[in-house]
């Protein structure tokens, strides 16, 4: 007969034993059965885990194997990419051999056994559960910051902003506006994330990334960057993102020269201090 096992990524990656279609395995899986499947399903795990329910040794022949990748996306607020949550965006490939790679979420295989084999019982856990309640709860979380008077500010500042450049930019949002990335679609122009917290508000522009006190600045700093008054600067051997708003003091986020000698720094501040002046065109 044919099981389903789950092989997580992460455990093959770490010290998972080749394998492929036509090959024989020998597995330590415990029962992870759906609601309704055609059957039997099992989760692989060979680093001595406390498994949710009774394990045991499985022993078979790989039939099929899809490797399932996760898509990369952009969390927004930050120029960082990660691995979606949403699942209906994994891409799936049938391969015929597996060895390690960090990129896989998880294998399906498709393992013949022998019919008399005694397979795990399955065991019913509250893992669904436990992730549904925080599902839940986060939802709660971003519903009640919406709620919130600065959620509120941040939601119309949001609106005005789509409605004033929302053909001229692209604007991706988490945790109900808390978190925004605006890209404007010419090139030359400067990129605009922001993350709002209880207390404070940061935000990138450029190479700079500073922190305001509340919405009302976070809309003038806005305004400055969609209308091209921000620039990359040399300043005292070091360099500096300078943001001009259309009255009062700039916004300066600036990193010192290295000096002589050799010195430790990340590489994004290298390429900052190695990047030529220059400034950035409006949104529009």
């Amino acid at each position: 007969m044919i099981v389903d096992v789950v092989v997580d990524g992460w455990e093959q990656a770490c010290c998972g034993q080749p394998f492929g279609v036509g090959r024989p395995v020998t597995w330590t899986v415990f029962a992870r059965d759906l609601p309704a499947a055609s059957r039997r399903r099992f989760l692989e795990s060979h680093h001595g885990l406390d498994l949710p329910g009774p394990s045991g040794e499985i022993v078979g022949v790989v039939r099929e194997i899809v490797e399932v990748r996760a898509a990369v996306v952009d969390l927004p607020g930050t120029r960082t990419r990660t691995h979606s949550r949403d699942t209906t965006q994994n891409r799936r490939t049938r391969v015929d051999e597996v060895t390690r790679d960090a990129d896989v979420e998880e294998y399906l295989i498709a393992l013949e056994v022998d019919d008399t084999v005694d397979l795990p019982a399955h065991y019913l856990d509250d893992t669904g559960q436990r992730v549904a309640a925080a599902a839940e709860a986060e939802a709660r979380d971003v519903e009640e910051w919406i709620r919130s008077p600065r959620g509120r500010e941040t939601t119309a500042l949001l609106g005005s902003l789509r409605e004033r450049y929302g053909d001229v930019v692209e604007i991706s949002e988490g945790c109900g506006g808390a978190a925004v990335t605006i890209q404007p679609l010419r090139p030359d122009a400067c990129d605009l994330l922001w993350q709002v917290h209880s207390e404070t508000i940061t935000v990138t522009a450029g190479s700079g990334r500073f922190t305001l006190e509340d919405v009302d600045e976070l809309a003038e700093f806005a305004d400055a960057v969609a209308s091209g008054r921000v620039r990359e600067e040399r300043r005292d051997g070091g360099a500096a993102t300078v943001v001009t708003p259309a009255s009062g003091p700039e916004w300066v986020d600036s990193i010192p020269s290295p000096g002589d000698g050799w010195v430790l720094m990340a590489t994004s501040e290298a390429r900052r201090l190695d990047a030529e002046p220059r400034g950035y065109s409006a949104w529009r």
